[in-house]
């Protein structure tokens, strides 16, 4: 799907571009074994900044095996005194940008598995996630000083990539178990992955209901 976090963690492909310095990457997996039939859908996001500015570029590729239905999206993430937020003025051209995408034909749009703007999206200012992206730069920092969004930034950043450290060049694994199922105990599970030596740690105590 374009979206690769193995070739160097420490940064971010699209399409074969490169972005950024990673914070850190997520992976999250969604099962459900139930009813007969089987359900799942899996979402890969990438945190990264692209320059010296704090601003943060979300990227967020996702698909669900049912229907084939392919997404991908982008946000320009802004630091608050704590944290970080969306950054989401309409008419900018750096609020949110989705793209779609049917790989295997199911859907009316995109059967061909080209990326193209979400209907929601075709009154954008920019045409494709790379064109977004390329906005985050623009975005004007002058007044976080003042507005207190630098106040913390170390902290803000540990919170967007928790659990893990920010440049830990690790990826974060998520399983959620059982979703959706009428009777099963719905469950969580964490990973740790090194893509370097390709070990997959998983974390005990960490599995709950949700």
């Amino acid at each position: 799907m374009g979206h690769d976090v193995l070739t160097d963690p420490k940064t971010v492909h699209i399409d074969g571009t490169k972005y950024g310095m990673a914070l850190g990457h997520t992976l999250s997996l969604k099962d459900y074994h139930g009813g007969g039939g089987g359900w799942g859908t899996e979402h890969l996001e990438s945190n990264v900044l692209q320059s010296e500015s704090p601003l943060v570029s979300s990227i967020t590729t996702g698909r669900n095996i049912k229907t084939g239905y392919h997404s991908r999206g982008v946000d320009a993430m802004i630091p608050l005194e704590l944290g970080y937020e969306r950054h989401d003025e309409e008419g900018t051209g750096h609020d949110r940008f989705f793209e779609i995408n049917y790989q295997n034909g199911k859907g009316i749009i995109n059967a061909n598995g080209v990326w193209a703007p979400h209907p929601d999206m075709t009154n954008k200012t920019v045409k494709d996630i790379h064109e977004h992206l390329a906005t985050h730069n623009k975005i004007d920092t002058s007044k976080w000083h003042a507005e207190g969004r630098l106040k913390n930034l170390g902290e803000s950043m540990k919170i967007l990539t928790a659990p893990l450290p920010p440049f830990s060049n690790l990826i974060n694994v998520e399983h959620y178990t059982n979703v959706g199922h009428p009777t099963e105990e719905h469950g969580f599970q964490r990973y740790t992955y090194n893509p370097e030596t390709e070990q997959l740690l998983k974390h005990k105590g960490e599995r709950e209901e949700y």
